[in-house]
């Protein structure tokens, strides 16, 4: 997709588009699709189906907005679409496969919206969302243009976002991690020093880093994580922090004081009475005012790793190409990995070609460039990994949230 095809509807566009009363049409039934018919609806413009391609969306409603397959032979292809997705190119090239002429993307409107309405709570399918949610996913969309702007003019490096693993080790044995954490048999902590060294080391290559997420397993885990905090207390480009802990564990006071110091955000993970120090936790957030959300999950079959590997290149290109998480950046161990599920497969296996699937971020210091950087973030058709996953797409399946094993799973042996 070149991006200079897909452009932005401004405000004079919808005034003209509200004008003429037509309806809209907004693609994708997610966060995204709640906050764009908000969005719309604060103009008084109407919405007359909203697009998905989940099997499990398809006739159910948004704002009672029934959403429907993009194919739906009653939509008329002239009818104005709103991409409302952090995942535009597969959504822009469906619709002009389906012969439709009015594709526009959501970032002005939803910087207006944002403008318009600094206080508000969205509940999205029983799930109340806060306002930093919603912030920080109109960010991660705008952020996701700029990203396909740069492939266009080759004239800045961003990354969207960057998890960084701090430990392999959890406290909950959830048999469907989509991090891999349930096949781990000895999981260890990261060297925060050799973390440390090898974000240094990316961030002299790159121009601005702007959500910074520290993962696990359970984040609080490790007792080094204040002198990860620290650095990144010096370090300048970037927008945001945002810790994933599942609420099992306190931090230490010292920690939450470098979280507040940070203005981080903690993404709470709430499994109930699994969660054990929920109520705790949110208590000493909210005390010393660290912003947090603490949703409902949804899961999809995402966490395993596949007894037969996917045979077809092309398959795995499509599974690549519809990934929500194909570019969720990590660094583990030293590495720089496309996404979690690559980096955490390459810690427990040997599979074909898993050099390809990474940067040595230590060993290969004095080649990495912005070129190579480059080729990595915005070249890679798939993934040498993505042969032995089960994707992470609108088709995955949902399954039941943090269900327990007892001991760690089997690795599938290969021929």
């Amino acid at each position: 997709m070149q991006i200079k095809n897909l452009r932005s509807i401004d405000l004079e566009e919808l005034d003209k588009y509200r004008e003429e009363k037509n309806d809209f049409v907004i693609f994708g039934a997610g966060s995204h699709g709640y906050i764009a018919s908000n969005a719309l609806e604060s103009l008084k413009i109407n919405v007359k189906y909203i697009f998905d391609n989940s099997k499990q969306r398809i006739g159910k409603q948004i704002k009672n907005i029934e959403i429907v397959r993009p194919n739906n032979k009653s939509v008329n292809l002239d009818m104005p679409v709103l991409i409302a997705s952090v995942y535009p190119e597969a959504m822009y090239d469906q619709l002009i496969n389906l012969g439709f002429k009015n594709i526009f993307l959501c970032d002005l409107l939803y910087d207006y919206y944002l403008s318009k309405t600094p206080t508000f709570v969205h509940e999205e399918s029983g799930i109340l969302k806060s306002t930093q949610d919603i912030k920080r996913e109109v960010d991660l969309y705008n952020l996701e243009i700029r990203r396909f702007k740069f492939q266009a003019t080759n004239n800045n490096l961003e990354i969207k976002s960057l998890d960084l693993v701090v430990t392999e080790r959890c406290t909950l044995k959830c048999q469907d991690c989509s991090n891999l954490m349930q096949y781990y048999t000895r999981p260890k902590n990261a060297d925060m020093d050799n973390l440390i060294n090898s974000l240094t080391n990316l961030l002299d290559n790159v121009d601005r880093i702007n959500e910074y997420r520290i993962i696990g397993g359970e984040p609080f885990i490790h007792r080094e994580l204040d002198k990860l905090l620290s650095f990144l207390m010096e370090t300048k480009n970037f927008l945001r922090i945002v810790v994933y802990t599942n609420a099992t564990i306190m931090p230490k006071d010292s920690t939450l004081n470098l979280l507040k110091d940070l203005n981080a955000f903690i993404d709470i993970s709430n499994y109930g009475d699994l969660s054990r120090n929920f109520k705790s936790l949110t208590k000493e957030l909210e005390k010393k005012n660290i912003d947090y959300s603490a949703k409902e999950l949804k899961w999809t079959d995402s966490g395993r790793i596949l007894e037969k590997p996917h045979s077809s290149q092309d398959y795995v290109k499509k599974l690549f190409k519809n990934c929500c998480t194909r570019d969720v950046f990590t660094i583990m161990h030293g590495k720089l990995y496309h996404c979690p599920f690559s980096a955490n497969l390459a810690e427990l296996i040997d599979y074909k070609n898993k050099d390809r699937d990474f940067i040595n971020l230590i060993s290969e210091k004095e080649k990495i460039n912005r070129e190579k950087l480059s080729n990595f973030f915005f070249n890679k058709s798939y993934l040498e990994a993505c042969f032995l996953c089960n994707g992470r797409d609108y088709s995955t399946p949902y399954i039941p949230v943090a269900k327990q094993t007892q001991k760690p799973l089997n690795i599938p042996k290969f021929n």
